[in-house]
């Protein structure tokens, strides 16, 4: 039997293409009155399909124009070895998140294909859920090549998220998984949580897309700085433990919470302190204060009572001898000019003071002046008559008034008691149009601290600190004791002046 080397090129040539097969005679080779075989079955003349069979086993006997014969022999031809490629929207290693239906493309020759699904033959759309383990895809091209594709589905490892104030960190992380943190892929062991909001995702080649795992907002309790002056020095006290502290006072600048040595003046002043805090995770806030310190008191005259005038003694009948000296009585004292004021309020907006005069030739003259109170936010008190009081009460109930009328609930950014918040929106107004609440004591110290926005939307905080006392049985209005010594001389004078003897 000859081999195609043998064949002389110019009886029969094959013809390759990308897909093809066909074959070239010499001109003396009649075609038609030729017998060509292929794979045992007659050939049609037209060219032959590659993908049709892995080999092509051409046998040929040639004639001429006449039908004698030529040459016959033998040929074998490659035809496709390869094996159909298998393509699936999922990767070959899948972590399973949610349920999808699996979509399989494969090359046009292929005739045959079967698909498993855990181990058992699947006919019809395949849907992966958490219960698909395993996919195996087999395939089968026209020329017998065939291949298998393979899918695992896994589960999701459990990634757990751990925050430790401004610090967190995570279990559960796979080699093969990348944490994300608001959409940047994070390669250290632990995240430095800023103020704000945040996402941590997860992602791997094993996944079709991230997964979100938790958003968050990372919102620290502020640092509150109360500020108090007395004797002589401002004092600082925060809400809680800060590492550093700057104030600036004045434009002077502390780096630190010491007492700051502040001497009164003869007028009141009205101090703003910016603060920046930086608390012990190393959150910074930022906060301006005011507080208010009193002109300093001015040393007030001490009033002495008045003596009491005693009446000419009576004159006896006396001998006008020489020897007998008379003394003139004494002349009634001069008076001395005699002041008093008092300070009251006009609704909370003016301040009235009233000065008495007692001139020494008897006179009573009464003075009225005004002035228009700070707008500052004040923090007052009121017992349970609703009578103020400044730093101590023994009433089981207190109301806690912001006084000042232009202030609405949505310009209080915070209200505090012992550090305890009360809601703003929970606020009431009384008829002077003043914020106000009511809060239950008990025997112990209360601080009562506001954060709100001023006019100029600055954030300012002051406060208020009281004691509530164990009421006691039997106690009596001191104040008004107090109310009658003062005037009781004044009430001599007036009485003295109107010929009443007292």
């Amino acid at each position: 039997m000859n081999t195609a080397q043998e064949i002389p090129p110019r009886y029969i040539e094959p013809i390759r293409e990308e897909d093809t097969i066909n074959f070239s005679f010499h001109e003396t080779v009649d075609k038609e009155k030729s017998v060509i075989r292929i794979n045992g079955e007659l050939w049609n003349t037209e060219p032959l399909s590659i993908h049709e069979a892995k080999e092509f086993i051409v046998e040929f006997e040639l004639a001429d124009k006449d039908g004698q014969p030529i040459h016959s022999s033998e040929l074998v031809l490659e035809g496709d070895t390869i094996a159909p490629a298998i393509r699936t929207n999922v990767p070959e290693k899948l972590y399973y998140t949610k349920e999808i239906e699996l979509h399989i493309e494969t090359d046009e020759d292929v005739k045959e294909q079967k698909i498993y699904v855990n181990d058992e033959l699947q006919k019809g759309p395949v849907r992966i859920t958490e219960n698909t383990r395993t996919i195996r895809i087999e395939a089968m091209d026209q020329a017998g090549n065939s291949t298998s594709h393979t899918v695992e589905v896994m589960e999701l490892p459990l990634v757990q998220i751990h925050a430790d104030g401004r610090t967190l960190t995570w279990t559960g992380l796979g080699e093969d998984i990348t944490l994300y943190h608001n959409g940047e892929p994070v390669t250290g062991e632990s995240i430095l949580l800023e103020q704000g909001k945040h996402s941590i995702s997860v992602n791997s080649p094993w996944l079709l897309e991230p997964v979100e795992i938790e958003q968050f907002e990372y919102a620290p309790v502020p640092v509150h700085l109360s500020v108090a002056w007395k004797e002589g020095f401002l004092n600082f006290e925060t809400s809680r433990p800060v590492q550093s502290a700057e104030l600036v006072i004045d434009g002077k600048q502390y780096d630190a919470l010491q007492p700051v040595a502040w001497e009164q003046t003869a007028s009141e002043q009205q101090l703003s302190i910016k603060a920046v805090m930086k608390d012990e995770e190393g959150n910074v806030f930022e906060q301006l204060v005011t507080t208010r310190i009193d002109a300093k008191k001015k040393e007030e005259p001490v009033i002495q009572a008045a003596p009491i005038l005693q009446p000419p003694a009576a004159v006896l009948p006396v001998s006008l001898a020489p020897a007998l000296r008379v003394e003139p009585v004494a002349a009634e004292p001069a008076l001395q000019q005699l002041v008093l004021s008092s300070r009251s309020s006009l609704k909370n907006e003016v301040l009235l003071e009233k000065k008495i005069t007692l001139d020494p030739d008897k006179k009573v003259s009464m003075e009225i002046s005004g002035k228009k109170i700070d707008k500052d936010l004040q923090i007052q008190l009121a017992n349970e008559q609703l009578v103020r009081f400044d730093s101590n009460t023994a009433s089981p109930k207190v109301r806690v008034i912001l006084a000042r009328e232009d202030l609405g609930p949505e310009s209080i950014e915070s209200v505090a008691v012992n550090e305890k918040l009360i809601d703003p929106a929970t606020l009431q107004k009384d008829r002077l149009g003043q914020l106000y609440f009511e809060m239950e004591t008990e025997p112990m110290e209360y601080t009562v601290r506001v954060t709100y926005k001023d006019g100029e939307n600055k954030v300012r905080s002051v406060q208020n600190r009281f004691t509530a006392q164990e009421k006691k049985e039997g106690s009596s209005n001191h104040g008004y004791a107090l109310l009658i010594t003062a005037i009781a001389p004044l009430v001599y004078w007036i009485r003295r002046l109107s010929g009443t003897h007292v």
